[in-house]
């Protein structure tokens, strides 16, 4: 099993770009500013730093669902 997390071997960031700009999108958010936060933080943290506690648990779900269909192509 071979893991690639810093992107030597496959580059990621198109595809993290666009999750969070769909992301931002979906929570009428600046997605410029949501990816750039994003580059070097965890999911959680950003999401916390956007939306107010309530929120958080389920806009982490649907990040997490946008990953999930970037990757079947969807």
């Amino acid at each position: 099993m071979l893991f690639d997390v810093d992107g030597t071997l496959v580059d990621a960031v198109a595809n993290q770009r666009r999750i969070w700009a769909r992301w931002a999108d979906l929570f009428g958010l600046d997605g410029e500013q949501v990816y750039a936060l994003a580059l070097r933080s965890r999911p959680a943290e950003t999401v916390a730093r956007f939306l107010p506690h309530q929120e958080r648990a389920e806009a982490l779900e649907q990040f997490q669902r946008l990953e999930d269909d970037d990757v079947r192509g969807g």
